[in-house]
């Protein structure tokens, strides 16, 4: 008795190559390269208003490129950049601890005291050029958010 279910040809030939990630990206931003974007989304450097403008284009103010797609959000304002790094109490905490025990420690010279010192030191010293770095962005975000509040007040 014959089989009603006959197997489909396989799409991929022996010389065939699957297509990438890349391959698919691309073809998602020619998806999105015509459309508009509708509702407020912000430049991620100037803070300028992208209302109406494509998914993937460049910013008409400062000339930041940007990839607004849902998934992307590449050179796009996220309200998640508005918060205070968290990293920066534990510096503060590194540095008055070092400090209070380096204080401590030449009273009567205590090692142990002066070896938490130079360890909170240490962790002080790695901390420090990460959290100068969020600073800089929280407060880019911070002025961006002041342009934003401007503008639609």
């Amino acid at each position: 008795m014959p089989s009603s279910f006959s197997a489909a040809p396989s799409a991929v030939g022996t010389n065939a190559v699957a297509p990438s990630e890349k391959d698919y990206e691309r073809q998602s931003d020619e998806t999105f390269t015509d459309r508009l974007i509708r509702g407020s989304v912000y430049c991620g450097t100037c803070g300028y208003n992208l209302r109406t403008l494509p998914y993937i284009y460049q910013c008409p103010e400062c000339g930041a490129s940007y990839n607004a797609r849902p998934l992307t959000m590449k050179g796009v304002f996220l309200p998640q950049q508005a918060e205070m790094p968290r990293g920066m109490i534990f510096l503060l905490c590194c540095i008055g601890g070092a400090g209070v025990l380096f204080f401590d420690a030449f009273k009567p010279l205590d090692i142990w005291r002066l070896l938490g010192g130079i360890i909170l030191t240490f962790f002080s010293a790695v901390e420090i050029p990460r959290q100068w770095k969020a600073l800089g962005l929280y407060l880019k975000a911070k002025a961006i958010v002041r342009r934003i509040e401007r503008e639609e007040s």
